[in-house]
């Protein structure tokens, strides 16, 4: 139904406030209860399948390396100007996404234009997962991606191999993911 998710209308007063949290821009996903709250096992195929359609045409899947790494590991990383994509991206996988911001002047034409500069604000952020967390992210979001079938696949099975954490398995279990079989 138009305007509507999960029951939850996304026209009227919600927006507004939505509007105000965030400078007067909706934002990009839908929040039911806001940037607050944890999705705890609530975390259900319209998510998985909205991140995959962000993931899989605005992220990088690899697998190398990783933060000293002995083996090769999954990873997934996103940057973007979108500062409430990106805190959504963290809170849903139990990570902090960095978003910065800066103001400057941006100086326009002095023939045409009645001002002299434009105040600009310029935001970007980056948000990223390696290991545990990009195996279990993707594993999730597998069966949506269309563009990055075969680098998914790869980073799903290199993670599936590595040796991980049973303490950062239960937390993205406890965060409301499916983890992969055997994993549980």
């Amino acid at each position: 139904m138009a305007g509507q998710t999960g029951g939850v209308s996304t026209v009227g007063a919600r927006d507004d406030e939505l509007r105000a949290t965030v400078g007067g821009v909706l934002p990009a996903v839908p929040l039911e209860d806001g940037l607050g709250g944890q999705l705890g096992p609530r975390l259900g195929v319209g998510e998985l399948a909205y991140l995959a359609g962000v993931l899989d045409t605005r992220a990088v899947v690899r697998v190398g390396l990783v933060g000293g790494s002995q083996s090769p590991l999954p990873f997934v990383a996103m940057s973007c100007g979108d500062a409430v994509l990106l805190r959504w991206l963290g809170q849903i996988a139990g990570v902090r996404s960095i978003v910065t911001s800066r103001q400057f002047d941006r100086h326009r034409c002095l023939e045409h234009c009645d001002k002299a500069h434009d105040h600009v604000t310029s935001v970007s952020g980056r948000w990223q997962l390696s290991g545990v967390r990009a195996t279990v992210v993707l594993s999730a979001t597998e069966e949506w991606v269309r563009f990055h079938r075969e680098s998914w696949r790869e980073a799903i099975e290199v993670g599936l191999e590595a040796n991980r954490k049973d303490g950062t398995v239960r937390k993205m279990e406890a965060l409301g993911w499916p983890l992969p079989e055997g994993w549980q």
